[in-house]
C-alpha cells in the first residue's frame, strides 16, 4: 500500500486515477482502524535508535502500557499532491489487546489483522526527534517534539488554571500520565528564551520542518496567557530558521479583544478557539471551566480572530467520541451514526460562522474522569470522508495549501487533512472524467 502515485490530472487517465483514489482510501481506512483499535508491536520487533519515540503521556491509546520503547508513527500510503510527496501517517497507540499487529517480515514491515489477516505494507520513517541533544543546559527533545512529518510542537508550560481549580476538562489526562511516566512534578512554565532556542535549534536540524504549534495550558488569566503568546511570537519571528514557519496557537478567547490583532501583528498563522463540543450539556460535563466561560464568547472570539486573520485560517476544534453521550455520562461506547450525525451538524454550524472545524479523536489512558468509549474504525471512517467533503466544499480552504492545517503529513492523530485529501481527489478525478 505504500508505493507512490501521482495525482497529476494532466499525465493520468481516468483508470490510473481511479486507483489513486482507490489505494488512498484504503490508507486512510486503515488509519482510521488504527487509531480506533490501537495496535500491538512485539518488543525487539524494531531498530528504534532513529526513529521518533511515543510516549505514553501524549495521547497513548488504553492502560496497556509498553514496556519497550515503540515508533510514534507509522506511514502507510504515499501520494504526490501537487509538488509534494507526503505521506498519510497513524499514530502509534498501543493496545496490547488489539488485533492490528506491527511486525516485521524479511525486510518489509507489515500491519497484519490476526482476525481477517488482512496485510499492509507500512513504513517506519526515520526522523530525528532530538534525543541526545541539549540547549541552555536542557535535552532538546523534552521541549520540541515532533508532530508528524513536517511539524515541531512546544509547550511553553503544562499548568492550567481550569486543572488547579478543580475545573479540568474530562477527557484531560496529560498530568496524569505524564505523573506516572516520570513522578509527580510541579507544574513548569519554561522561559520564552529557553522555548526560542529550542525552536531555532530543532528547525535549523531539519529542512523539512515548515510549520511549528505551541499549546499548553490556561494561566491564571486569559490575557496573561495570550501575552504570553505575543511575546514568544515576537521572539521566535526575529530568527531566520524560524520566521518563516507556519504558526499555530490554540488558546481560550481573551478578555481584552486588541490582544487578537496583537497575535496576527506577531507573526501567527493560524488562530484555534477550541469549543470541543457545541452542545451545551456536554461542555458542562466535559469542559467545566469552557462552559462558564460560555459558547457566546468563544465565538464571539472566533468571529473577531476572522477579523483578524482572515477566513480558512481561524479554527475550532470538536472531540470525535464525545458528542452524544447526553445524559449516559460516562459512556463506555456510542453508536457510530449517531456521534458521525452530531458531529457533521457541528461542524456545519462551525462553517456557517466561516471557522474551519477539526477534530480530535478521543483516546484514554485510563486517567481521566470519562474513561475508554468504545469507537469504530468505520463509523470514524465514514465521518472522514463526509467531513472531507463538507469542509472541501466550503471553499474555505484554499487547494494549493494541500491539507485543512500544515500538510498531509502532520497529525498522525487525528483524520481531518485525510478526509479533506480525499475529497480534493475527488474533485480532481471528476474533473478529469469530465474533460474538464
Amino acid at each position: 500500500m505504500n508505493g507512490p502515485v501521482a495525482m497529476n490530472n494532466v499525465s493520468l487517465d481516468v483508470r490510473n486515477m481511479q486507483e489513486v483514489v482507490s489505494r488512498a482510501k484504503e490508507a486512510v481506512a486503515l488509519k482510521c482502524h488504527l487509531l480506533t483499535d490501537g495496535i500491538r508491536i512485539e518488543q525487539g520487533s524494531f531498530d528504534t535508535s532513529k526513529v521518533n519515540l511515543t510516549r505514553r503521556h501524549l495521547y497513548d491509546y488504553g492502560t496497556s502500557v509498553p514496556e519497550h520503547e515503540v515508533p510514534y508513527e507509522i506511514i502507510l500510503h504515499w501520494v504526490d499532491v501537487a509538488t509534494k510527496r507526503l505521506p498519510i501517517v497513524a499514530r502509534v497507540r498501543y493496545n496490547k489487546e488489539s488485533p492490528w499487529h506491527l511486525v516485521r517480515d524479511g525486510s518489509e514491515q507489515l500491519v497484519i489483522n490476526s482476525v481477517t489477516g488482512d496485510r499492509s505494507a507500512v513504513k517506519i520513517r526515520e526522523v530525528a526527534d532530538f534525543r541526545g541533544q541539549s540547549i541552555m543546559g536542557q535535552p532538546l527533545d523534552s521541549l520540541v517534539q515532533r508532530l508528524g512529518y513536517d511539524l515541531l510542537g512546544l509547550v511553553p508550560t503544562n499548568y492550567c488554571a481550569f486543572y488547579r481549580s478543580g475545573g479540568k476538562c474530562a477527557f484531560c489526562e496529560i498530568v496524569e500520565t505524564h505523573d506516572d511516566l516520570i513522578g509527580r512534578t510541579a507544574p513548569y512554565r519554561r522561559s520564552l528564551e529557553l522555548l526560542t532556542a529550542a525552536s531555532v535549534a530543532a528547525a535549523e536540524q531539519d529542512e523539512s520542518v515548515t510549520s511549528i504549534t505551541f499549546n499548553g495550558g490556561q494561566l491564571n488569566g486569559l490575557d496573561e496567557t495570550v501575552r504570553m503568546y505575543v511575546r514568544l511570537l515576537e521572539m521566535i519571528s526575529n530568527h531566520s530558521a524560524t520566521e518563516s514557519l507556519d504558526k499555530t496557537i490554540a488558546c481560550m478567547p481573551p478578555e481584552d479583544w486588541s490582544l487578537i490583532e496583537d497575535l496576527a501583528g506577531a507573526g501567527l498563522n493560524q488562530f484555534f478557539i477550541n469549543v470541543e463540543t457545541m452542545d451545551e450539556q456536554v461542555l458542562q460535563y466535559m469542559a467545566p471551566k469552557k462552559s462558564e466561560i460560555g459558547l457566546p464568547r468563544m465565538f464571539e472570539g472566533l468571529e473577531r480572530s476572522i477579523n483578524a486573520f482572515g477566513v480558512g485560517r481561524v479554527y475550532s476544534n470538536l472531540v470525535y467520541g464525545i458528542q452524544t453521550i447526553g445524559s449516559k455520562w460516562p459512556a463506555k461506547w456510542l453508536r457510530a451514526s449517531d456521534e458521525n450525525a452530531a458531529m457533521l451538524q457541528q461542524a456545519k454550524e462551525l462553517l456557517d460562522r466561516r471557522v474551519v472545524p477539526t477534530f480530535t479523536v478521543y483516546h484514554s489512558s485510563g486517567r481521566n474522569s470519562t474513561g475508554p468509549i468504545r469507537l469504530s474504525g468505520d463509523g470514524l471512517f465514514r465521518f472522514t470522508i463526509e467531513y472531507g467533503e463538507l469542509v472541501r466544499d466550503s471553499g474555505y480552504i484554499d487547494p494549493a495549501r494541500g491539507a485543512v492545517l500544515f500538510s498531509i503529513g502532520s497529525l498522525p492523530n487525528t483524520t481531518y487533512n485525510d478526509g479533506w485529501l480525499l475529497a480534493d481527489m475527488a474533485t480532481r478525478f471528476h474533473s478529469i472524467e469530465s474533460g474538464g
